[in-house]
């Protein structure tokens, strides 16, 4: 079954194992805009270590039976100051589960449960990042009912 809680600091080390593994992932599709850092590990630890104890994040993690199974974090977003969504807006870039095959049933909950804390508290909408290529976590998006506005295009040069 699968359970969502906050996460704690005791967390910290499976999110970035799992990030770390996202963004090998990552440098597959793009190579050179993934082009993953070699210290990003270290980054990461201290990025989450801000976000879960900060009271303008949500940091969630699904757990299946014991095991770690994903994670998701969401932060408020101001909009360009040429839009006016009606409302605040959050946005959940470090998302990741812990196989492609997760996607639906934890990644799904992960989504669900952010949902309902956001809505409780007023805002008005959520932007999820979704990498051109993960299918898989695309799928759910859709079913969740997530529409798609944005598609960024890249070169090297």
């Amino acid at each position: 079954m699968t359970k969502i809680r906050e996460a704690q600091s005791a967390d910290i080390p499976a999110m970035v194992d799992l990030m770390e593994s996202r963004r090998t992932q990552l440098q597959s599709y793009q190579p050179v805009f993934w082009n993953k850092a070699k210290d990003s590990a270290e980054k990461t630890v201290s990025w989450f270590e801000e976000l879960i104890v900060s009271d303008e994040a949500i940091c969630l993690i699904s757990e299946e039976g014991d095991q770690f199974d994903g994670f998701l974090i969401a932060t408020e977003t101001p909009p360009p100051p040429v839009y006016n969504p009606g409302g605040a807006t959050w946005t959940i870039d470090d998302f990741a589960v812990s196989q492609d095959s997760s996607w639906a049933r934890t990644g799904g909950a992960l989504l669900r449960d952010v949902k309902e804390r956001l809505k409780a508290n007023g805002v008005r909408q959520i932007i999820v990042v979704n990498v051109v290529n993960d299918l898989y976590q695309r799928q759910i998006l859709e079913e969740a009912g997530l529409d798609s506005t944005t598609l960024w295009f890249t070169q090297t040069l």
